[in-house]
Order: structure tokens, then sequence, then C-alpha cells
């Protein structure tokens, strides 16, 4: 099994756009796509009580809290998982 990494865009139909070269056999692929700029609205939410709200909305997301590469730790699970 040979893996590859690379970058692509999906547009507002849907379709997945690649702008790289592929320097694979021809045949079928598994695709796993991984999206890396999701923006998450944490201010639609309803709260039940007054004490979780007023902690909720002074703390930051926690993507934005922890230092890590999450693409490189996905990547990296999927090695393992693949043995790739």
């Amino acid at each position: 099994m040979v893996s590859t990494k690379i970058k692509g865009i999906i547009n507002e139909n849907g379709e997945l756009i690649i702008n790289e070269k592929i320097n694979l056999n021809p045949g079928e692929v598994d695709i796993i796509i991984l999206q890396t700029n999701t923006e998450i609205k944490y201010n639609s939410v309803q709260f039940r009580s007054q004490t979780f709200k007023d902690l909720l909305e002074t703390e930051s997301p926690l993507d934005e809290a922890i230092d890590i590469d999450i693409d490189a730790v996905k990547w990296n699970y999927l090695q393992e998982k693949y043995n790739l």
C-alpha cells in the first residue's frame, strides 16, 4: 500500500479540487479527507443555568488554548492504523 499526502479545496458545489500532480499508478484509491479550517459557533448555545453560561462565555475555545499540530497528529494516527 502506497500513501501520499496532498492538499485540495472543496468548492461550493462539494467537489474536491486537487491542483497537484499525483505520482501513483492508475487504479482505485481510498481517500481520507481531513478538513483543517473548521469554524465552531459557540454563541448559539442555549444554557440552562447562569453558572455554565458565565463559565463557557469567558473561556476561549480549546483549539486556541492548545498549541499542537492537529494535522500531524491525525496523519501519524492514520499511518499507524493502516501501517503506512
